[in-house]
């Protein structure tokens, strides 16, 4: 029995036991996870999607035992269960089992984690894994749909709405799924090889990538990158995630989690508050518009006479 407790005092408990159970009943690791409007409550044996009133969708739905990675489509009617071995099981999340995708035979991909990934409207899904090959499929038919080769060079996923490739220099291409088409310009790492993850905020106007030994957040619709570069262990497993209104992005390290300020619309008043002064006229020149005579940044403190 997994419990999944809400604030202030309440708890609901739903009973996880599959028929026959694929892993020890006993097991005591219960991992809670939110995609938006759903929640997925899962055991070492079976994973259970809750809606946004924590009301379970379906039954239990039972896990293999070589299960490597679970996913949710944004419209909570599928859920990806990755395997070893580019494997991936579909299922509604009725309860129903919907298909098997596979990515080859599974001696070419030994011992390789797999992740299945899905667009948020439920319309594509994208297998990959981690020696880095990649497929994608219509969920509704299961039908495989062939990437093209010249904009994929190693991994792709799904994003919010959209699918993100990894190009051959670095860098990360956006496609629209229904056409396989770019979306804007590449949002370039500088060349950095095994590029983790990219996560993108609830709103969907940032996107994050770590590759090499950093990671970047860029504006979505501009391509800009926002703020600097931020240090990041290429080694762990451990994910750069936003929170949930994206204000923050957790960026692991060794031996601890930075959490770095990317609520864009607080960044004057902080750089006011740090610098505790307005520009000099030098750096007004050097750094201010040129269409705009010298004027007070920070308000709040005196200007240079």
């Amino acid at each position: 029995v997994s419990t999944f407790a809400f604030p202030p005092t309440s708890a609901v408990e739903y009973d996880l036991t599959v028929d026959p159970p694929t892993q020890s009943i006993f097991a005591e690791e219960t991992v809670t996870l939110g995609y938006g409007e759903f929640t997925l409550v899962a055991a070492d044996f079976a994973v259970q999607l809750l809606d946004a009133d924590l009301v379970p969708l379906g039954p239990p739905i039972p896990l293999p035992f070589d299960y490597t990675e679970i996913n949710v489509s944004g419209d909570g009617r599928f859920l990806g269960i990755g395997r070893l071995g580019g494997h991936a099981d579909v299922y509604r999340t009725t309860g129903d089992l919907h298909g098997t995708v596979s990515l080859g035979d599974a001696s070419e991909f030994e011992g390789a984690q797999t992740a299945p990934w899905f667009t948020s409207d439920g319309e594509y899904m994208i297998v990959s894994t981690t020696d880095r090959r990649s497929g994608l499929w219509s969920t509704e038919t299961l039908e495989r749909v062939d990437l093209p080769a010249d904009r994929v060079q190693k991994w792709a996923y799904a994003v919010g709405p959209w699918l993100f490739v990894e190009g051959d220099e670095g860098d990360v291409q956006r496609l629209d799924p229904a056409t396989l088409e770019p979306v804007g310009d590449r949002f370039s790492l500088n060349g950095a090889s095994a590029l983790g993850y990219p996560k993108i905020d609830m709103a969907r106007r940032r996107l994050a990538v770590s590759g090499g030994d950093v990671a970047k957040v860029f504006d979505i619709d501009t391509g800009r990158q926002l703020g600097r570069e931020l240090p990041h262990d290429t080694n762990l497993t451990s994910r750069i995630e936003f929170t949930a209104d994206g204000s923050l992005l957790s960026v692991p390290s060794n031996d601890h989690v930075s959490l770095w300020n990317f609520d864009t619309d607080t960044w004057a008043e902080l750089a006011c508050e740090y610098a505790g002064r307005n520009l000099t006229r030098e750096e007004w020149d050097q750094y201010g518009p040129r269409t705009i005579e010298y004027r007070a940044t920070c308000p709040d403190f005196p200007l240079e006479e």
